[in-house]
């Protein structure tokens, strides 16, 4: 009987340090250790970027529709508060399925009613969209939303638990281990992901900076137009400044003539849908032939007495990726166009280019 335990007992020791030497199954564990923060990580990127485009969709529909306010569409037309709704959500969709609900007044306090008022020429006008974004929970406890009921206001947040630290080696003992090994398959692993890890990084590098540039352009052309719409009258060294400004808009990003073209002009509208250049500047680019067609968009075309007249700005850049991994092209072009209505007078006079009346 204790002869019969002894050699048991000796039996399961020898199976416990053949189990102790054992390496079978190594990369399974090793994995099941990484695979939770590894998903947390995957969830997190992918919730963060399409967070963050629903974002930018969200703010260039509040540019579209204040576009619609500034060029006096809303207003002509005598559009209701249900119509400028209808005209918002074909540009957020499919990303945004309803109406938003959260509102907020001019404390930033929630108020859950809103206030539509187009305004009349001259009066500041705010364009605010707000949205509850649902989001999805992931492993090791990240969440993003930071409102109550599971959404968010358009930030992000991953954390990892203490205990799953725990139970990992220390980073000496893993670079003593990482040294020691003949597999090579960590390294192996690791030479194998690293060059897509890179291309993903250069490239997101190279994209954003284009997102970003291209979002200083669409700034700049706002800009360009709201100034040169408030002149009675203006004059070469007036449209080199107002062109100038897009510099400083653009800043940090380069901004020479190399690179940047900025054009203004004055569209003469004699008839339905008929439109030509009365005057045109450019800087880093040709301006625009006086008396050459102009294509105008949706009800811009037509006025209740003509002549009428627009002021169109256009800014176009030339962006060159640093590392060329986001696109195959050599350059990307960056473009964008806006029609505005004079403020001050009929027209916006140009003496120098023979444009002394409306």
């Amino acid at each position: 009987m204790v002869r019969d335990l002894a050699r048991y007992l000796r039996r399961c020791a020898r199976e416990l340090a053949h189990f102790r030497r054992s390496q079978q199954g190594a990369t399974a564990v090793e994995f099941a250790l990484i695979a939770p923060a590894f998903l947390a990580m995957l969830i997190a990127v992918l919730q963060t970027c399409v967070f963050v485009f629903a974002q930018q969709t969200l703010q260039n529909a509040a540019v579209q529709a204040g576009r619609l306010i500034m060029t006096g569409q809303v207003q002509n037309g005598n559009v209701t508060q249900s119509q400028f709704l209808n005209s918002i959500c074909p540009m957020i969709r499919p990303l945004f399925t309803s109406t938003p609900q959260l509102n907020y007044d001019g404390q930033g306090q929630v108020t859950n009613s809103w206030s539509y008022d187009p305004g009349t020429p001259g009066q500041v006008v705010i364009v605010r969209l707000i949205y509850q974004w649902s989001v999805v929970s992931g492993p090791l406890g990240f969440v993003l939303s930071n409102l109550p009921n599971n959404s968010a206001e358009m930030m992000g947040d991953l954390r990892l638990p203490g205990g799953a630290l725990l139970i990992m080696p220390g980073p000496a003992r893993l670079c003593r281990r990482f040294v020691a090994s003949t597999r090579a398959i960590a390294a192996i692993e690791f030479a194998i992901v690293m060059p897509v890890l890179a291309l993903m990084f250069f490239g997101t590098f190279d994209a954003g900076r284009a997102i970003a540039i291209y979002m200083k352009i669409r700034s700049a052309t706002f800009a360009i137009d709201a100034i040169t719409n408030q002149y009675t009258t203006v004059q070469t060294s007036d449209l080199q400044s107002i062109a100038g400004a897009a510099a400083v808009i653009l800043a940090p990003y380069p901004s020479s003539t190399s690179v940047l073209t900025v054009t203004v002009s004055q569209v003469k509208i004699t008839a339905a849908n008929t439109a030509t250049v009365s005057w045109s500047y450019s800087l880093g680019g040709s301006a625009r032939s006086r008396g050459s067609a102009v294509t105008t968009p949706g009800t811009l075309g037509t006025c209740s007495s003509y002549p009428c007249y627009l002021i169109f700005g256009e800014m176009s850049y030339q962006y060159t990726p640093m590392f060329g991994f986001f696109t195959t092209a050599a350059n990307i072009t960056l473009s964008d166009n806006l029609f505005a209505t004079p403020r001050s007078s009929k027209c916006v006079l140009y003496p120098t280019a023979g444009v002394n009346s409306c």
